[in-house]
């Protein structure tokens, strides 16, 4: 095998919404583990020109049966030209109806060997709208995506090899440099937010005084997405807990029962944050059995919030040492640097020396967060007599535990 040359596509430029920092950072990353060159697209994605192709190539694959039109035809003028041959080209997008916009670079396709698609959510409600059937799948060789739900129908609509790849963040930038004790802030949540335990958090600032940090907003976009991560590993990295549930909790017509693993549980980890909420329900999620107390798993329902995090908080022993562990397994599962080595791997490539090198530091910073398991059954079990304490009922579907 031979360490590939690669080609990163990006539409960092046209898209600045806040969820596709993790995104950019992984491009980032990629450019740290090889000699890769970047094309980016500068046409928005609803631009009339993009809109107006797309809709001759799904014309033609409708009328042809699927047999024409796979590749899509080209925008003219494309927005960068490829002017050399690479082993490898990468798109990373945040939806698989965006996989067109290879287009948008002249030659991509046609001077690289092989051509893979990084997409982190792609929910199975998807594969309900027609469109999915007249996507360009031609133009990609494999496809690696966060919803481990979606692997089987994504594999039989685009005939196309398909990988399960969740999230990760770049752990030496959310690596704390705080203990769990010392931090400033008791609880953040960002991004989603659930009406009563906001209310739960919110009657801990009113009676207990604790500083509780959430988003103000539920949408926004940035300008500069590296500084939106730093800011995010700063503030995780400074936050005792983090409510950290799986992805479109407050969607269910979204999610419809799939418990899916979403980026804020891996920046949380990173930063060494004790993450409480309804934890994923995935088999890569349940294969980290080496992984005990990687969150304190509740109902979404679960009626009183502040009382649990109140009793966790009085043992101070055992959340640093969850907190440590969060680290060092992040540290060593749970880098851009695995998950690029996954895609090496899996499309028959030699992992470069920049990337061994990284791996080989992250297991060496992990050693120094290692340290012993605590119990994982005693906070859970007090968390939940304060709650028996309270006078309330505990529904069957929350019980509380280590996982």
């Amino acid at each position: 095998m031979v360490e590939p040359k690669v080609l990163v596509i990006s539409a960092r430029r046209t898209s600045r919404l806040l969820g596709s920092g993790a995104i950019y950072e992984f491009e980032d990353s990629i450019a740290r583990f090889e000699s890769a060159d970047f094309a980016e697209i500068l046409t928005t994605e609803t631009s009339t020109r993009l809109v107006f192709t797309q809709r001759i190539n799904t014309a033609i694959r409708v009328a042809s049966h699927g047999r024409f039109g796979n590749a899509g035809p080209m925008p003219w003028p494309a927005d960068a030209t490829v002017d050399r041959d690479y082993d490898l080209c990468v798109l990373c997008c945040d939806s698989i109806f965006n996989i067109r916009l290879i287009n948008l670079i002249r030659h991509a396709r046609q001077r690289s060997k092989k051509v893979v698609v990084y997409v982190p959510e792609v929910w199975p409600a998807v594969f309900e709208d027609r469109r999915i059937r007249t996507q360009p799948y031609g133009l990609v060789d494999h496809f690696f995506i966060g919803s481990e739900s979606s692997v089987d129908l994504l594999a039989e609509a685009s005939r196309r090899p398909v990988t399960p790849l969740p999230p990760a963040v770049d752990t030496k930038r959310f690596e704390p440099v705080l203990p769990w004790a010392e931090r400033p802030i008791n609880v953040a949540w960002t991004g989603r937010r659930l009406a009563p335990m906001h209310a739960d958090l919110r009657r801990l600032v009113d009676e207990h005084r604790w500083f509780y940090y959430y988003d103000g907003f539920t949408s926004g976009s940035t300008d500069d997405p590296a500084a939106q991560r730093e800011w995010l590993a700063y503030l995780m990295g400074r936050s005792r807990f983090s409510i950290s549930h799986y992805a479109r909790v407050d969607q269910p017509e979204i999610h419809r029962g799939n418990r899916v693993v979403t980026s804020r549980f891996f920046e949380s980890a990173a930063a060494g944050a004790v993450q409480v909420g309804a934890a994923p329900d995935t088999p890569w999620y349940h294969a980290m059995g080496e992984w005990p107390g990687s969150m304190i798993d509740i109902a979404v329902d679960e009626p009183r919030l502040d009382l649990i995090l109140l009793e966790l908080a009085r043992d101070e022993a055992r959340m640093d040492a969850i907190s440590r562990r969060n680290v060092a397994f992040s540290l060593r599962r749970n880098d851009w640097g695995h998950r690029w080595a996954t895609i090496v791997d899996a499309v028959g490539f030699r992992r470069s020396a920049k990337l061994r090198k990284h791996l080989d530091d992250l297991e060496a910073r992990a050693q120094r967060w290692d340290v012993a398991s605590p119990a994982v059954s005693a906070g859970a079990s007090q968390a939940l007599a304060a709650v028996s304490r309270a006078g309330l009922a505990v529904p069957a579907t929350g019980e509380a535990h280590l996982t």
